[in-house]
């Protein structure tokens, strides 16, 4: 997804909660993007984090329904999967 975030003030430590704002989505296979009707406001629960994993929960039902609260999204850096 593209857009913005508002990080909480001083250190992050997980488990927190993070406004979103969603402008785009999109999901990119073997090169080729595929565009998401996704867009608009969220929160995402950011349950751990280090410098090549992420792994972020929706607390929510996004407004549209495009995502369901309890979601677990979990986010690798490229350069830890491929030497």
């Amino acid at each position: 997804a593209e857009g913005t975030f508002d990080l909480p003030e001083g250190q992050l430590r997980a488990p927190c909660d993070v406004p979103v704002e969603i402008a785009s989505g999109g999901l990119t296979v073997l090169g080729r993007r595929f565009d998401l009707p996704i867009k608009g406001p969220g929160l995402v629960r950011v349950r751990y984090h280090d410098d090549d994993l992420r792994v972020f929960e929706s607390p929510n039902t996004s407004p549209g329904k495009w995502e369901e609260s309890g979601l677990i999204v979990v986010q690798v850096r490229e350069s830890a999967l491929v030497s």
